[in-house]
């Protein structure tokens, strides 16, 4: 091998080491941005929340649904786990059906497990705040994809969809079905 050939090789490997080296470094900070976002996404959907229960235990378990929806949406199962964990603690025996989803929802072992316990946890929640507002409005949303194509609903404060049960793939897959005033 001439002395030429080694340097282009030498060359062509620096910059490919250096081009890898720049990739991962990208990736680390886009993973490091991601949860950022995905606190304060929790904190912004909750903030957001322009709706006013009758009851205060209502407002506060539709707070930690909210929390729960937010961290489905974001793909983050811890997230997940403590407003589940949070939901369970204010609802105590007073509705043992949510208690006994989000308790699910907080021993999950997976996402998806979580995500389908959520389904549950929204025909509950949505019994529970149906009649329950005092002023603004929440919009029942639906993805027929959901749960291998049988289809799953979700309670949002906003008409825009953000789908808990495909995450990032299918963030916008879902339309409004129905709002509760």
């Amino acid at each position: 091998m001439t002395k030429s050939n080694k340097l282009a090789i030498m060359g062509i490997s620096l910059l490919t080491g250096a081009i890898f080296f720049t990739a991962c470094k990208d990736q680390t900070n886009k993973k490091e941005s991601k949860t950022v976002e995905s606190s304060s996404a929790i904190g912004e959907e909750v903030a957001q929340n322009k709706t006013a229960f009758k009851d205060s235990k209502v407002a506060d378990a539709y707070q930690h649904y909210v929390h729960i929806k937010t961290a489905l949406v974001n793909s983050d199962q811890t997230e997940a786990k403590n407003g589940a964990e949070m939901l369970v603690k204010v609802v105590g025996d007073s509705d043992k059906e949510i208690k006994v989803l989000a308790q699910e929802i907080a021993s999950s072992t997976t996402i998806d497990d979580q995500r389908r316990a959520f389904a549950g946890l929204t025909e509950k929640m949505q019994a529970l705040v149906n009649g329950a507002l005092s002023s603004g409005e929440i919009y029942v949303q639906y993805c027929p994809m959901a749960l291998n194509n049988k289809g799953a609903s979700w309670l949002s404060n906003s008409k825009e969809i953000k789908n808990p049960y495909f995450g990032s793939k299918m963030l916008n897959c879902g339309s409004v079905q129905e709002t509760i005033k």
